[in-house]
C-alpha cells in the first residue's frame, strides 16, 4: 500500500513540474509503471489474499453504502475492521483510474490517448483527496491511527472480525517480487533512448511521446526548406 501511494505521489508530482521531453518526465512514467506493477499484485491479493484484502469482503451493497454515508453525516457510522464502504469505493476507483492512466500513458502520441490521460489524472487526484479526507475523519471520530494499524496489523474491532489466517510468507514473497520488478524497471531505463525494458519479458516500452515517421518527414522538409532559404 505504501509503495503504491509513494509511487503515485511521485508520478503525479513529476508530471506537474516536468516537460514532456525531459528526463524527469521519463521518471514520471517509470513511477507510473511501478505503481501499475504493485496494482497487479493488489488485484491478486484481492482474489486470493487474507480476509479483509479480498474484494469479496468489501461492503459494497447499496444498503451498506447508504447506511455508512448516512452515518458519516449524522456521526453514527459503523466501525469496520477492514475496508468501510467509503474506503472500498475509493480503492476500486483508484485501481480503475490507475489502470486507465497506464494504458493512456503508454499510448502517448495518439491524440485520443492524450486527451483522456489528463482528465483521468485529475480525477485520480480528486479520489485520493477524498480518500485522505475520509481517513482523517475516521481518525478524529474513532481516535484510531489507521496508518499505524497498517504496519502493526492491530486494529480495534470485534474479535469475530479478526484475521485468523495471516500469510506472512506470501506477504514476504509479494514484497520481494514487487521490489525486484520495480528495481528492474528503473535499472533498464535508457534515458537517451527514452525507453525501459520490462523484467523477464524483455518488452521495450517508450517513456514519452514517440515521433511518427510522418512527423519526422515533415520536420526534415522544414529543415531542408530553411537550408535553401539561407542559401
Amino acid at each position: 500500500h505504501w509503495g503504491f501511494a509513494f509511487l503515485l505521489t511521485a508520478s503525479i508530482a513529476l508530471a506537474l513540474v516536468a516537460d514532456e521531453g525531459s528526463r524527469l518526465f521519463q521518471w514520471h512514467m517509470l513511477c507510473g509503471l511501478g505503481a501499475a506493477s504493485l496494482l497487479i499484485l493488489r488485484l491478486i491479493s484481492g482474489v486470493a489474499g487474507s480476509r479483509h484484502a479480498r474484494f469479496a469482503a468489501f461492503p459494497l451493497s447499496p444498503q451498506a453504502v447508504m447506511r455508512y454515508f448516512r452515518g458519516v453525516v449524522t456521526g453514527t457510522a459503523d466501525r469496520y475492521a477492514g475496508h468501510n464502504p467509503g474506503s472500498a469505493l475509493a480503492a476500486l476507483a483508484m485501481f480503475a483510474l490507475v489502470g486507465i492512466l497506464v494504458i493512456t500513458g503508454l499510448g502517448m502520441g495518439r491524440e485520443e490517448m492524450e486527451e483522456l490521460h489528463e482528465p483521468v489524472a485529475y480525477a485520480l487526484m480528486a479520489v485520493i483527496g477524498l480518500h485522505l479526507a475520509g481517513l482523517i475523519a475516521h481518525t478524529v471520530r474513532h481516535r484510531e491511527n489507521i496508518a499505524v494499524s497498517m504496519v502493526t496489523g492491530r486494529k480495534l474491532g470485534h474479535p469475530d472480525q479478526a484475521v485468523v489466517s495471516a500469510r506472512p510468507v506470501w506477504g514476504l514473497a509479494f514484497l520481494i517480487v514487487g521490489v525486484a520488478w520495480i528495481v528492474g524497471l528503473f535499472a533498464a531505463h535508457d534515458p537517451r533512448a527514452a525507453t525501459t525494458r520490462l523484467p523477464l519479458s524483455g518488452t521495450v516500452l517508450a517513456l514519452g511521446e514517440r515521433e511518427s515517421q510522418g512527423d519526422r518527414h515533415e520536420g526534415d522538409e522544414r529543415g531542408h526548406g530553411r537550408g535553401h532559404d539561407e542559401d
